[in-house]
């Protein structure tokens, strides 16, 4: 090392969430359920659509839906009512009119 150079310290390791943020490993099984809300500091509130041992998915607001390995995502309970369900914009096509003879 040359005398005088600057050393680099890495970055710090994150502190321990708040009481109200989770971690999904370190809760029971049947800590989530399918509907419950919850907010990610990422993408924001969302719905619980499915969890099991390993995964959850979850419905987010602004950012569809996405998956999850329990043991690595954080989240954070919500009490807020879940967003009314949005009506596809598109519009059926109508059929060709018959012909008539």
């Amino acid at each position: 090392m040359r005398s005088g150079a600057a050393i680099q310290a890495w970055p710090q390791p994150p502190r321990f969430p708040a009481a109200n943020v989770i971690r999904c490993y370190n809760l029971s099984m049947g800590t989530f359920s399918a509907g419950q809300q919850v907010k990610h500091e990422r993408y924001g509130f969302g719905t619980v659509l499915a969890c099991d041992e390993e995964r959850i998915s979850i419905r987010f607001d602004d950012h569809g839906e996405k998956k999850f390995v329990r043991s690595m995502v954080v989240l954070e309970k919500s009490d807020r009512e879940p967003p009314p369900e949005k009506k596809s914009s598109r519009r059926r096509k109508t059929p060709p009119a018959a012909k008539q003879p």
